[in-house]
């Protein structure tokens, strides 16, 4: 849980890099790595949220990405 907490800020970062750079691979990267750990360790608010962002990042969905990034960037802030 502790190295999930410590992780996040970098990876919140590097989502934010990503679509500054419109690097649609690299969000649905990193979402599938914050998904799978957020899952394994109970972080169901995440979950869903990560899991929504890599499918719209695989599908080139820019509107969907923005709104699911906020609502990551939220829960991060938490």
């Amino acid at each position: 849980i502790q190295v999930f907490l410590n992780r996040l800020p970098q990876q919140v970062e590097a989502l934010r890099d990503a679509y500054a750079q419109h690097d649609w691979r690299k969000i649905a990267e990193v979402a599938h790595m914050m998904k799978g750990a957020a899952g394994s360790l109970g972080f169901d608010a995440f979950t869903q949220p990560t899991k929504q962002l890599e499918q719209q990042a695989r599908a080139g969905d820019v509107d969907g990405m923005r709104a699911s990034l906020e609502q990551i960037y939220r829960l991060a802030r938490r």
